[in-house]
């Protein structure tokens, strides 16, 4: 099973993020907690992007750097060491760090709420959230239970009254409900589009899906924004990033556009994950 974001994804954010105009070295987390790939897997696309977004804004070569990681962990080690004044995050990571990192949105990478997540069970068993108290439940998500409670179930279900566990591969949760190692599993919309392919010997079926949600987001880092020129910067070259020499690698990394973000909806989302 492909999954659409993979380690490509990371390339763009990373690409997005580091254009300074001045001949110092920019670096940037780009933070998929839970993603696909790595680190390693990641740095050729990496490497490519940014020689692309160098040449298109006119920024000295060699002067943009950054890392992908897809563990709460790698991100925050990177965030400590190299300070960056932008960053690419995935939702789960720009609500845990908002506050203390200093994040403000500047731009959605992709469409502004393509992710959606999906509560699946054995068919014939459980046919709503609340019929999983007490129950063994496995998300393929970022291990945050304010984010799952909140944010990804909407408030909806008892999740605190749940035998639940996180993982970051998907096929765990979906073989367990499968073979009655579980009551349910939840995925994203990716993984659910896939589910005929698996072969399951069981039936799985949707109980719950999620409200549409923000997948990666560049943001500014900091007391001030983040570097205000920089950010100044991206803002104006949005609409190019995927156009001409980047045209072909946007569609290789499965992304069409990067625009301006929608700060009303991001607030919303600090509320309800604040509460």
């Amino acid at each position: 099973m492909r999954h659409p974001t993979l380690t490509l994804c990371a390339a763009l954010g990373l690409a997005l993020c580091a254009t300074a105009a001045s001949a110092r070295t920019t670096s940037l987390l780009f933070c998929d907690d839970g993603g696909p790939g790595n680190t390693s897997q990641a740095a050729p696309k990496v490497e490519q992007f940014l020689r692309h977004i160098e040449r298109t804004v006119g920024v000295e070569g060699g002067s943009l750097t950054g890392e992908y990681h897809t563990d709460a962990a790698g991100c925050v080690a990177y965030f400590d060491a190299k300070r960056p004044e932008v960053a690419v995050v995935d939702l789960a990571t720009l609500l845990r760090h908002g506050t203390a990192w200093k994040l403000s949105p500047v731009a959605h990478v992709g469409e502004p709420a393509p992710a959606r997540y999906y509560v699946l069970a054995r068919k014939g068993t459980v046919t709503d959230l609340s019929a999983l108290d007490g129950k063994t439940v496995i998300a393929a998500l970022p291990d945050d239970r304010a984010y799952l409670s909140k944010i990804v179930l909407d408030g909806k279900g008892s999740p605190d009254t749940w035998k639940l566990s996180f993982t970051a591969r998907p096929l765990k949760g979906l073989r367990a409900v499968a073979r009655e190692e579980a009551d349910a599993t939840i995925v994203d919309a990716a993984t659910y589009a896939h589910l005929s392919e698996l072969a399951l010997p069981t039936a799985l079926v949707s109980i719950y899906e999620s409200p549409s949600l923000p997948r990666l987001t560049m943001v500014a880092v900091g007391q001030n924004g983040g570097a205000p020129d920089l950010v100044a910067r991206l803002t104006k070259n949005l609409d190019a990033l995927c156009k001409g020499e980047g045209k072909e690698l946007c569609q290789q990394l499965q992304v069409d556009k990067v625009q301006k973000a929608e700060s009303s909806r991001f607030e919303s989302l600090r509320r309800s994950y604040g509460r």
